[in-house]
């Protein structure tokens, strides 16, 4: 797909999209903004690891970031029970 034209149905809207392979760095824009808890943002940077991973390594990074949000929630759980 090389600069390839998307049709997105956004709303009662259709707009024309295009899709650039290899954007350059610079023109990609964040998906997320750092939340201020360390855990959480080291979670969501390990997210960009999948643009660059094999597929058959996906299920070890999502996994790898649930356990990271789960341990964070638990300490969060555990601090306001004390």
């Amino acid at each position: 797909m090389d600069n390839d034209m998307v049709r997105a149905d956004v709303g009662d809207n259709v707009e024309e999209l295009m899709v650039l392979e290899d954007a350059p760095v610079e023109l990609v824009l964040e998906v997320w903004e750092p939340t201020g808890d360390a855990v959480v943002d080291a979670a969501l940077e390990d997210l960009r690891t999948l643009d660059f991973a094999e597929l058959g390594d996906h299920v070890e990074i999502f996994s790898s970031i649930h356990d990271q949000l789960r341990g964070r929630l638990t300490d969060l759980s555990d601090s306001a029970r004390s």
